[in-house]
């Protein structure tokens, strides 16, 4: 097989694989914009609730370990 037969195989493929791409994003349902809206919303939340918990947790556990060590 030539350098030449092999260069435009690797081309072709990459060129049929662009082309394969593009007609597969043509079959996706984007979201409706308040769908996305209303999901980054509960996102936001459930980041915001975790990392109270995980603040409070922290709080809990510092005061705690700082309570026995004052014990000694």
């Amino acid at each position: 097989m030539s350098t030449e037969t092999t260069k435009k195989s690797f081309f072709s493929k990459i060129k049929n694989y662009l082309k394969e791409s593009k007609s597969e994003f043509k079959k996706i349902v984007w979201p409706a914009k308040k769908q996305i809206i209303n999901n980054s919303i509960v996102v936001i939340i459930g980041i915001l609730v975790c990392g109270l918990l995980v603040s409070a947790i922290d709080f809990i556990f510092t005061k705690g370990i700082g309570f026995i060590i004052g014990l000694f």
